[in-house]
């Protein structure tokens, strides 16, 4: 597998991504242009183009369905502490 290459995405991780993609959302908004991009601009990229394969109601859904746990890590990845 190469970099550029996606693992495959199960719809019971949509919950925890689409929270990824409003949580990157959210930090473009605070974060320089040249930052954002050059740290999460390529995966809010990935995240848009998988919202826009499996439409937008059911990316909304699993948005609603994201629990603490996925939250967690989420917050735990952007701050940058799931790296080894």
């Amino acid at each position: 597998m190469t970099g550029n290459e996606n693992a495959h995405v199960h719809p019971g991780h949509h919950a925890r991504l689409a929270h990824l993609h409003q949580q990157l959302s959210s930090l473009r908004s605070v974060l320089p242009d040249d930052v954002w991009h050059s740290t999460w601009d390529q995966h809010q990229q990935r995240l848009e183009h998988l919202r826009d394969k499996v439409g937008p109601a059911i990316w909304q859904a699993a948005a609603a369905r994201a629990n603490d746990t996925d939250r967690v890590l989420v917050d735990l990845l952007l701050k940058g502490d799931l790296n080894p």
